[in-house]
């Protein structure tokens, strides 16, 4: 097989640098397994363009710290050689089976999903009614769980202003957000990207698309004002890496062209400006100089601290608690009603030494006692959880895991479409791992918000479907000369109106069992709020 002269050129670039230079070449070797995994990328973007996601994270949470410390003179930590080694260790490791686990995956024949590929590959207008029906109650669900969404984050906004953001991880606070009222509207809150994520998997246009989005992605920007910055970070890469994929999925109808792509790069300093804002909202900003390029070191630079979940996961091994942190996703949802096991919400004793989660037991050990109950926290790895449960074999495995996974996410477009709203749920805490849970995917999958709120769309699917089929055949022949001269316009009216008739029919039901069921399942199966996994960001 010929080797690419890029692939050439940029190793022989890394080597030079390790001869010239004053970095270790551990690191050196770090960065060159890193940036070959992009420019494998960066060969089909569009394919592979959630396992550039990653890599992104990666950079951005694992190695940019270490790279400035190294490469650029910046103050850095000063490490026993021996946790040097395992960080340089458990990184390479780490690439390295992820990019083994994406190859495999990605070589497995399709020829069994090509046909639907095409299918799904044409406008929506020319496919089943099936899949119209999931979109358009996939949206009536986004719409309906909308208002909870933005009242959800706008109350958190004034009680971060009132109580600082620590607040937000005390148990007091997550407690009474996880019952009653409040706890309902988180459930709702949860349901709202299912939505999401259903809607998107039908492959709908960009027109069709926009007004959806544009408040999604809205709310994650207020979230900003309460201090955490992964809802707007996430929302954003997962938008990007779903705008690139349509590409490939619906040529005819793409979602970022080379115009767009020029027009994301230019955003890019002033979404690091935002993201700096917010830091200094927080209390915690760091020495940031009115140099734009020294602007985007720094925030660089302070982002990189998760490297320390590595280094101090290693160098704490014995003095954790004893736990199986890999099965972090059956302390809550489903699996913990099932097996009769206690949901413990924010930061508490009794979480950090026997709640399965690596975040809270990190931080109880390395910042105290006092620290860790007033909020605070260390942030987690998918790479320091594999360690503490399995050494380095674990590391393998699960990153093997993950490549497998990156490639199944690749695959968007290429199966049946509750198939790709899988992909779709998973994506942000995939993308997410290298700063958080190694299983935390699983628990969006399993939560209950997503298991009821996937089969109300079903269900009123199924309903919108029948709809459309009874008013196509009714009115066959003038039904044509209308759709070619006004598009979908009275589907999407008679859809509204069987929605809302849907609505009104099941809302008794729906009142008793928010009244006297949800409030002890929203205790009880609530999921923890995916701040605490990535490291309070």
């Amino acid at each position: 097989m010929r080797v690419p002269f890029t692939v050439v050129l940029l190793n022989l670039g890394l080597l030079v640098v390790a001869l010239a230079s004053r970095i270790d070449f551990g690191w050196v070797a770090v960065m060159a397994v890193w940036a070959n995994m992009v420019l494998y990328c960066t060969m089909a973007l569009r394919a592979r363009v959630y396992l550039l996601g990653f890599l992104v994270t990666v950079f951005i949470f694992l190695l940019g710290r270490e790279t400035l410390d190294q490469g650029f003179s910046y103050e850095g930590v000063v490490r026993d050689q021996g946790v040097q080694s395992h960080l340089y260790s458990s990184l390479i490791l780490g690439l390295i089976f992820v990019a083994i686990g994406h190859w495999l995956v990605s070589r497995m024949p399709t020829s069994r999903l090509s046909a639907v590929s095409e299918l799904r590959a044409r406008p929506l207008e020319s496919t089943e009614q099936g899949t119209r029906g999931i979109q358009d109650a996939a949206s009536i669900c986004f719409w309906i769980t909308l208002p909870f969404v933005y009242f959800y984050t706008i109350e958190r906004v004034f009680h971060v202003r009132q109580s600082g953001y620590t607040d937000l991880y005390s148990e007091g606070f997550r407690s009474a957000s996880a019952t009653g009222f409040a706890g309902v509207v988180y459930q709702l809150v949860l349901a709202n990207f299912v939505a999401v994520a259903f809607f998107l998997s039908t492959m709908p246009s960009v027109r069709r698309s926009l007004s959806l989005l544009v408040f999604w992605f809205g709310a994650a920007f207020v979230s900003l004002g309460t201090g955490q910055r992964w809802p707007f970070m996430a929302a954003m890469l997962f938008l990007l890496c779903y705008s690139i994929a349509r590409g490939r999925i619906t040529p005819g109808d793409p979602w970022l062209n080379r115009r767009g792509v020029v027009y994301t790069g230019l955003l890019m300093p002033l979404v690091v400006l935002i993201l700096v804002s917010v830091e200094m909202l927080r209390g915690v900003s760091g020495s940031y100089s009115g140099n734009p390029l020294g602007v985007l070191l720094e925030f660089i630079h302070s982002q990189g601290v998760s490297v320390n979940a590595i280094t101090n996961g290693y160098f704490y091994r014995d003095a954790l608690p004893q736990q199986w942190y890999l099965m972090e996703f059956v302390h809550s949802g489903l699996p913990a009603r099932i097996f009769d096991m206690s949901i413990l919400q924010g930061n508490s004793l009794e979480r950090a030494l026997t709640g399965g989660s690596f975040t809270h037991s990190l931080a109880y050990v390395v910042l105290g006692e006092p620290l860790y109950l007033s909020g605070r926290g260390t942030g987690s790895s998918f790479l320091a959880e594999a360690f503490h449960d399995l050494g380095y074999i674990g590391i393998a495995l699960v990153s093997l895991l993950f490549g497998a996974i990156l490639a199944f996410i690749g695959r968007l477009g290429r199966g049946p479409l509750l198939t790709d709203a899988i992909r779709l749920l998973m994506v942000q805490e995939v993308l997410w791992a290298p700063r958080g849970s190694a299983t935390e995917f699983l628990t969006t999958l399993i939560a209950p918000s997503t298991l009821l709120t996937g089969l109300a769309i079903a269900m009123l699917g199924k309903v919108v479907s029948a709809r459309n089929r009874r008013s196509s055949h009714s009115s066959a022949g003038s039904a044509k000369s209308r759709r070619a001269g006004r598009g979908t316009t009275d589907r999407d009216v008679g859809t509204l109106r069987v929605g809302a008739r849907w609505i009104s029919s099941v809302g008794a039901v729906s009142g008793v069992m928010f009244e006297r069921g949800w409030d002890r399942l929203g205790s009880s199966a609530v999921l923890p709020d995916r701040g605490e996994q990535r490291g309070r960001h």
